[in-house]
This record gives C-alpha cells, structure tokens and sequence, in this order.
C-alpha cells in the first residue's frame, strides 16, 4: 500500500512539473540554477529548502523536490503522465545513464578495469523480441543499441599483439550497431495467490558492427604512442571484445537483471504472457 500512494504523490508532483500548475504549489518548486548565482554541477536539480527539524521533511516542498530528485530521469516534458505513472509503477530504473561502480573484465591477454563506469544509450534502445517458453521455464529477450557509450576511469594491462600495455586514466568506448539477446531460466514467487516469475540462471551474447577505444594516458608523457596504441586497439576491436566477451555479456546480463527485477516483481506471469 505504501508503494501505492508514493506512485500517486509521485504521480501528482509529475503533473505539476509539467503543467506548471496550480501556481501555489509550483512556486515553492525551485531549480538549483535559480538560488545561486554560481554554475552547479546539479543545476537541473530541485533545491531542497534547509530546514532544522525531521518534522519538515513531511511537507510538500521537501518531498516534492526530493522524489523530483530522486526520478528526474522519468521528469521529461515529452513524457506522457500515462508513461510515467506505467514507468514509476514498474520501478524501472534510470537508464540514461546506466552507473556501475566498478566493471572487471579479464580475458586471455587482456585486463581492463572500468571504474565508476556510466553507460549511455541504452535508454534508446529497442527490444525487437521478447519468448517465454512454459514447458521449460525459459525466456529470451533481444535488444538492438545503435549506439553505447562507456564513459569511466580505466585500468588496462596486458597485450594486443606484440605491444605491452599497462594504463591508466580516463576511457572513452563506443559500440555502434549491438545486438544483445538475453537468455534467462525462471522459476515462481507466489504473492496474494498470484505467480511472479523469479529468475534463477541468465546468460547474454551479443555482436558488434564495430568498436572504439580511447584510453587517456595510456602511456604517461607520450601522447604519440597513447594515440596509435588507440588505433591499433580500435583496429582489432574484433580481437579486443573477443577475448573481453565473456565479461562484457556479464555486465549487460546485469542491467538486464537490474531492468527487469521492478517488472517481474510487479507483473504477475500471466499478464506477461498474455501481453
């Protein structure tokens, strides 16, 4: 029930975003970048009002602007209050950007640690298949990115053909035309006599039309080398997400995972196969 009614204040403070009405509650509403005369890093963040006792953060202008916060990803004024009520209900999570702390891929040649790592992209997505098979509690879901970027800081060591590589710094990698198909074993969680799908086992392979790298400061002082060792890895990407792969179709099985926990926990099974 508690679920309930904070979709419906969200819901509502939604509506007075986007509307800008009714005027007395959308004037105690104000953007950082409108209290201070300084450039913010969180500019398009609503300011919460300081206050003393715990007692305030029960009024309007404290939740309102902290579950404004909270879902500024789903506050968009092309956003029907349909969408985000369907959005909000099913608890899907910010995708633009997807945030991870930390990413560990390690393969046959290659070690490359992404650290808070933020994935842009996926938010535009589109999932051209989605199968449930009953008889063996399996599913597949595909889902076509045009284009992903992987913005972080990197760790990288190892070896790409005859080139030694140990680095560190900021890293910069862009996939274009992914496809991602996630296989997925489930079984069943009963809730008020219905059956909600549990996932036990899950697996993800994908393919690339192609692939970039640029890792900053890969060699410390030499920007020459640093940018050719780019190419080069940018050249046999083939050959770089390869022997990465297996860690990489583990990184997008959890977002996959992290997607679909809030549907699955609020859809009943039969209404996702009826659907």
């Amino acid at each position: 029930m508690e679920d309930v009614f904070y979709c419906q204040y969200a819901t509502l403070i939604f509506n007075i975003i986007k509307s800008s009405k009714p005027d007395y509650l959308w004037s105690l509403l104000e953007k950082r970048n409108y209290c201070h005369n300084v450039n913010l890093r969180n500019a398009n963040l609503y300011s919460i009002p300081y206050h003393k006792t715990s007692k305030f953060e029960k009024c309007f202008e404290y939740l309102a602007a902290s579950i404004a916060n909270k879902h500024m990803h789903l506050f968009k004024p092309d956003l029907t209050v349909n969408t985000f009520k369907r959005k909000k209900a099913l608890g899907i999570p910010n995708l633009n950007p997807v945030e991870l702390p930390l990413v560990q891929l390690k393969g046959q040649a290659l070690s490359l640690d992404l650290i808070n790592l933020k994935v842009f992209g996926l938010d535009k997505g589109e999932i051209t298949k989605v199968e449930f098979n009953t008889e063996n509690k399996s599913g597949l879901v595909t889902l076509q990115i045009k284009n992903a970027q992987l913005i972080s800081d990197y760790v990288l060591t190892g070896k790409i053909l005859v080139l030694a590589l140990d680095g560190r710094g900021k890293s910069n990698i862009t996939a274009s035309s992914s496809v991602f198909e996630w296989s997925f074993n489930y079984d069943f969680k009963e809730k008020n006599g219905e059956q909600y799908l549990k996932i036990i086992k899950d697996e993800t392979t994908f393919k690339l039309e192609s692939c970039s790298f640029e890792f900053g400061d890969l060699f410390k002082n030499d920007p020459v080398l640093t940018k050719s060792t780019n190419d080069i890895l940018t050249q046999e990407w083939k050959s770089v997400i390869e022997d990465l792969g297996s860690g990489i179709g583990a990184t997008v099985g959890s977002v996959f995972n992290l997607c679909t926990t809030g549907i699955f926990s609020r859809i009943p099974f039969n209404q996702l196969t009826n659907s």
